[in-house]
């Protein structure tokens, strides 16, 4: 059973803040249920194969073998690197151990389609806040028409071309990752002030005084490894906005505790996971939000705030 009150009763921490940026680490009483690796350290201890479907590939899915006893959590919009494209998971998923599984993925490198490795690696870039929430939405929609987490990926390219054009850089294979590569200073810099707190299980990040986003995980072991990469996809966006450059307004604890009320009363659908669990899809007044549930305990939620509506951009794109 899903737990509606867990976000609005979770702990803030004390706000830390750089140039415009105000991050409140999210903390929780309770101890995790559900052991899990996630999908860094289980690449980094040779566990887990991601690959194409097969020799030709699919540019919607991807093939992950777990070859390891514990499962494995890969947190919605989480890249991963090589073979034809690199590609982020549209869901969060959860994939036991012993197990081969077809994900649901988006490209984000439009202009490759051809083998650079016979596996996928590991990459440091979670998608970008904004793509993150216009995919969110997509894919909700998506499991009702279609009862399958498919996002729009002409929406996706829109989303990564906007961003290269906010960079003013522009990469050959038009890749997300390579706009993170090229602002890799000032997002380091915002890291070394925005750094991980002990026992931190996820934060609300506030841009210029107003709250955008949020991401939660149940073990802060696993939180730890996805802190930075979680953090770059929420300060792109604001470092690339003109507002970005200078000091903006800091937000209050009371506004990210609203943030957190409000997303706790979106509408609830839940869907089965493609993996194991169950996929929640949640729906609210410009705000758009996804849980995955296993053995009744949430893994991994995310909430995003829908600045100019659920359609900020209607895809110029046919889907691939």
């Amino acid at each position: 059973m899903f737990d509606s009150t867990l976000l609005k009763d979770m702990e803030l921490g004390r706000a830390r803040r750089y140039r415009n940026i105000t991050v409140f680490p999210l903390h929780r009483e309770a101890s995790p249920k559900v052991d899990y690796l996630p999908l860094d350290e289980a690449l980094d201890r040779n566990l887990v194969e991601v690959a194409e479907v097969d020799t030709d590939g699919s540019v919607p899915d991807l093939l992950v073998k777990n070859r390891g006893r514990r499962p494995v959590l890969i947190i919605d919009g989480e890249e991963m690197i090589g073979a034809k494209q690199n590609r982020v998971v549209n869901t969060s998923l959860l994939l036991l151990g012993n197990t081969t599984t077809k994900i649901p993925v988006s490209c984000t490198e439009a202009g490759r389609w051809s083998y650079v490795s016979p596996q996928f690696k590991k990459s440091d870039t979670v998608l970008n806040r904004q793509a993150r929430a216009s995919k969110a939405s997509s894919v909700s929609k998506n499991y009702k028409m279609l009862k399958r987490a498919r996002a729009n990926q002409g929406e996706v390219w829109e989303e990564i071309s906007e961003l290269q054009a906010k960079a003013q850089h522009q990469s050959p294979s038009s890749a997300m990752k390579d706009v993170y590569d090229a602002r890799r200073r000032d997002l380091d810099d915002c890291l070394a002030s925005l750094k991980l707190m002990p026992g931190q299980q996820g934060m609300v990040v506030c841009v210029n005084g107003r709250p955008v986003g949020c991401d939660y995980l149940s073990k802060p072991e696993a939180y730890a490894r996805l802190h930075e990469k979680l953090l770059r996809s929420y300060v792109i966006d604001a470092l690339l906005d003109g507002e970005g450059k200078v000091n903006g307004k800091a937000a209050r604890k009371d506004s990210a505790r609203a943030f957190l009320r409000q997303a706790s009363r979106c509408a609830n659908e839940r869907y089965e996971a493609p993996g194991a669990g169950w996929d929640h899809r949640f729906e609210g007044k410009d705000l758009v939000g996804t849980a995955l549930e296993h053995e009744e305990e949430i893994l991994h939620q995310a909430f995003f705030s829908l600045e100019d509506g659920p359609d900020r951009h209607r895809s110029r794109h046919l889907n691939r």
